[in-house]
């Protein structure tokens, strides 16, 4: 999901910045946000996984331009170290996404110039994200399930804790 997103960030900055596009394929509205059918076919296999390796294209062997390189890069510095989900937020939040997804109708095409028009509202909301103070998971007293969230907690479970059978000393 997040190369999803992070590419079609690259199609929103190239028209954007160009008014030409990045790649020939279109963006569609999809229900966890816009996809690139393609794309989705060709790294699905590595689900929720870290992709491990390039899948070559059956579509285009043509090198990548120098200025869309760049724009990758851009892309990359701006929102590369969301996570997905605030990526899914990125762009449900912002961009013509919401205008063109409905549950009824499917491979519904994002205009390019949608998305162009969208790109000052990614990268300021990428940008916030970038900014915000990451959140703090709760300090974990404990290991495994027994896992407690203060010291407080875990001195009483200890306490409080009788085994449903003594074990033997050897």
């Amino acid at each position: 999901m997040k190369l999803q997103k992070l590419v079609t960030l690259v199609q929103s900055l190239s028209v954007y910045a160009t008014g030409n596009e990045a790649f020939r394929e279109d963006v569609q509205a999809w229900k966890n946000g816009p996809a690139i059918k393609p794309l989705y076919g060709s790294y699905k296999r590595f689900g929720s996984d870290s992709i491990s390796e390039v899948v070559p294209s059956r579509h285009s062997q043509d090198p990548v331009p120098p200025a869309i390189e760049q724009m990758i890069d851009e892309v990359w510095n701006v929102a590369g170290e969301l996570s997905a989900s605030q990526l899914w937020t990125l762009s449900h939040a912002n961009g013509p996404w919401e205008e063109y997804y409905s549950r009824n109708e499917r491979d519904t095409v994002i205009p390019n110039d949608r998305l162009g028009q969208a790109w000052v509202d990614y990268l300021s909301c990428a940008m916030s994200m970038n900014d915000a103070p990451p959140k703090r998971e709760p300090q974990v007293v404990g290991r495994g399930q027994l896992g407690y969230e203060s010291e407080d907690l875990h001195a009483y479970a200890r306490a409080t804790f009788t085994p449903s059978r003594m074990r033997r000393s050897a």
